[in-house]
């Protein structure tokens, strides 16, 4: 398939340093080469170049060029016979390494498959729309095609012969030689594409009447997938809310929620992933504090502004709101099952309605009831959390 005449002149001198511990992993990918096992001797390969002495040999550069092509990855096997070339130690290996670097600039472009967010999981339809009469250039694009049905990250880089093609309905032309990129306006997401977030954070209630709430730590479970340029997620959250009362320095309630964000990841931002964000949230908040009055038949009536306050109750109050957040964090999203850490900021305002009544124990059960107008009322919150996301 390639134009590759390996003679003596790739030998190592073993007086030589490079001919050090790397040597055992050329050796065992010599080996595999003579028996078929590509995959297995391109490993011992990449093994070897990353050594001290390894990323001085020419050999050991110039057979990852072979294997790295006769596994269809032009940009891998660029790369080595680059590095074979500046290797090398005779005119016999630079002429051979310049050869190689020839042709594969005379017959491959290099393309860069776009959706519309980087770090995407998605699987393509590429098809030659142009007649190619070399059969091992037809193998090739055969291969290709057949790669990218499975799942691939997106940016995806594929080297391609000269040529027509079109690929998931988006028509392009290789030229040799030269890069070629190729932006999909439809994307169709894998599975794969989802995303697990696990954050513990800081949150803090704000408001007049969210005085006696002290700052709570809490914790999040979601999950998110991109759909086109945007990331879609739902998320459950639960956590301890610390209160004070006029009669308790410190009481614990327990508050839990939901949420869904509708987000847009930056692009081109390299291995960090930045989500600004727009959340819409539910959930509880324990903590909040009413004086009541008893009444002539022995109920009590909870107001705030109560003259005559007799009893105190603590009532969670049920809460919806939207919240605007930025999401910043390290991920490497060009490999898949990737993992990233970073911090996530959230402010936003939350309406808040306590439940009409209850009951209480006052030497023997006594109903209490809320005024209505200090039943709804409004709160602002801010949270700043650690998060984890795992991508599929």
């Amino acid at each position: 398939m390639i134009p590759l005449l390996f003679s003596a002149a790739w030998a190592a001198d073993p007086a030589d340093p490079a001919a050090g511990d790397y040597r055992s992993y050329l050796d065992q990918a010599k080996f595999f080469l003579r028996k078929g096992w590509n995959e297995d001797a391109r490993d011992q390969l990449e093994l070897a170049v990353a050594t001290e002495d390894g990323r001085l040999d020419p050999e050991a550069w110039m057979l990852l060029a072979k294997v790295s092509y006769d596994r269809f990855d032009l940009g891998r096997a660029r790369t080595a016979a680059d590095r074979a070339l500046v290797q090398s130690r005779t005119p016999e290996q630079a002429t051979q390494a310049r050869e190689l670097l020839e042709y594969f600039d005379a017959h491959f472009g290099v393309v860069t498959i776009r959706g519309a967010q980087d770090g995407a999981t998605s699987r393509l339809h590429l098809q030659s729309t142009s007649l190619q009469l070399d059969p091992d250039l037809a193998a090739w694009i055969e291969q290709v095609t057949l790669r990218v049905t499975e799942p691939v990250v997106l940016p995806y880089i594929l080297g391609l012969p000269g040529g027509d093609y079109v690929i998931d309905g988006e028509p392009f032309t290789v030229t040799p030689g030269e890069a070629t990129e190729v932006a999909l306006r439809t994307q169709r997401p894998d599975l794969r594409s989802l995303a697990f977030e696990v954050a513990g954070a800081g949150y803090l209630t704000l408001g007049g009447r969210a005085a006696p709430l002290l700052p709570a730590p809490t914790a999040a479970l979601g999950v998110s997938v991109p759909v086109g340029p945007l990331d879609v997620g739902l998320r459950a959250t639960i956590g301890f809310q610390p209160f004070r009362t006029p009669t308790d320095p410190l009481n614990v309630g327990l508050g839990v929620g939901g949420a869904a964000h509708l987000g847009w990841v930056l692009p081109e931002t390299g291995p960090f992933f930045v989500r600004p964000a727009l959340v819409g949230a539910v959930g509880t908040i324990p903590g909040f504090g009413l004086p009541c009055t008893e009444q002539a038949d022995g109920t009590f009536l909870c107001d705030r502004e109560a003259a005559v306050q007799q009893l105190f109750v603590i009532a969670p109050a049920a809460t919806w709101g939207a919240d605007a957040e930025v999401t910043a964090l390290w991920q490497d999203r060009r490999r898949a099952r990737s993992f990233g850490f970073g911090v996530q900021l959230a402010a936003g305002a939350r309406a808040a309605r306590v439940p009409p009544g209850g009951r209480v124990l006052v030497d023997q059960f006594r109903d209490w009831t809320v005024t209505d107008g200090d039943r709804g009322f409004t709160v602002g919150v801010a949270r700043m959390a650690v998060v984890a996301r795992v991508g599929l």
